[in-house]
């Protein structure tokens, strides 16, 4: 009797440890940096893009995508044998979301480092910054200073999920927000302000200047000084994919330090003197001075 105890008793050991053996065999590990994994199996960079000039501009007729980040990513990828797949065009309040599901491996349109996103995405080295400006109608306005802004009396016009939003929130609670859905460009910010419906938009030069040329508008900027925000423009990836994230940070590097961006900026007009360049990391020695 002891003896078919022990029997059975061993034959039950044997086929768990079995069972346990195969089913750890047949359980795939989880991949930790699933996009870097990616772009080096398929040699192809997935991007998701929103419109955004100068970093991404679209063709309204061909649908041809150009601009500072449009140039600079392709510029990179074939330095590093690469192609780039422009998957996706995304909103504001929805690229971080389809970035984490996995529909595209990097946000490439040049988006602005805000600590509201550092929670969910890495940063990619900037390639260049913007200072956000506060605009108001030149001479129609009681706001003639940043310290006017936060009265209940203030309308600032904001796009949800942007840049505009956070500062609104963050600097000027009492103020009112006239919202404007994520799925709209920066000219409409502006078109609230042109129209009277707002008292005041957050942007940086190049949009405002941009609006202004084509609209005869006049603007006045009272943060030109001070501005609210300096922004780094930058790739976003998902969160802990630090090998993906080393990977354009080098190639981005050498864009930089080989004046491949200050080239890219030039080709697109009121860019190279609307933001503000990268500092140079280093500095020549005073013999070739």
């Amino acid at each position: 009797m002891k003896t078919n105890l022990f029997v059975t008793i061993a034959v039950c050991v044997i086929t768990a440890l079995l069972t346990l053996g195969i089913t750890q065999r047949s359980i795939k590990p989880i991949e930790a940096e699933p996009a870097f994994s990616t772009v080096m199996q398929t040699h192809t960079l997935r991007c998701g893009y929103f419109i955004y000039p100068p970093t991404i501009i679209k063709d309204p007729n061909t649908g041809k995508l150009s601009g500072t980040f449009y140039d600079a990513v392709e510029a990179a990828a074939a330095r590093m044998n690469i192609k780039v797949q422009w998957t996706k065009e995304v909103s504001f309040a929805t690229m971080i979301e389809e970035l984490k599901l996995g529909r595209y491996d990097a946000v490439c349109s040049g988006a602005w480092q805000v600590t509201a996103r550092a929670p969910f995405v890495e940063f990619v080295t900037p390639l260049y910054y913007s200072g956000v400006g506060a605009y108001v109608r030149k001479g129609k306005t009681r706001i003639h200073l940043v310290s006017d802004i936060n009265t209940n009396a203030t309308r600032i016009a904001i796009l949800q999920g942007e840049m505009s939003e956070f500062i609104a929130r963050q600097q000027f609670p009492d103020a009112q927000r006239v919202s404007i859905p994520s799925t709209a460009d920066v000219a409409q910010l502006f078109l609230q302000l042109e129209q009277n419906k707002a008292d005041v938009v957050f942007a940086e030069p190049y949009q405002a200047e941009q609006f202004m040329a084509s609209r005869g508008a006049v603007f006045q900027n009272i943060a030109a000084q001070k501005p609210l925000r300096v922004l780094g423009n930058s790739i976003l990836v998902g969160k802990g994919e630090f090998k993906l994230k080393s990977m354009l940070d080098t190639a981005f590097i050498e864009s930089l330090q080989s004046g491949e961006i200050d080239a890219i900026l030039k080709k697109y007009p009121s860019a190279s003197t609307s933001f503000y360049p990268v500092a140079s990391p280093y500095s020549l020695p005073q013999s070739v001075k």
